[in-house]
């Protein structure tokens, strides 16, 4: 079962690019985001999600607070 949200503000994130590089970066408001299997390598208590083809790491607090659950699928 995948969670799916919709950011209602802008949320901080690190993107965990292929060769191990981690890039802090923001995902936009209206940003689909789709909780992701994949576990979170960037820091202890983050969590994976994915957005236009990437995987990005978040805090839950934030994605909590600054999104709203849409559906699963």
């Amino acid at each position: 079962m995948i969670s799916r949200y919709r950011s209602k503000a802008p949320i901080r994130a690190i993107l965990e690019k292929p060769e191990g590089q981690k890039v802090p970066v923001w995902l936009p408001a209206g940003a689909v985001l789709y909780k992701s299997s994949q576990p979170s390598s960037t820091l202890i208590r983050m969590v994976g999600v994915a957005w236009g083809g990437r995987h990005y790491s978040v805090y839950p607090k934030d994605l909590y607070k600054k999104a709203e659950r849409v559906s699963t699928a």
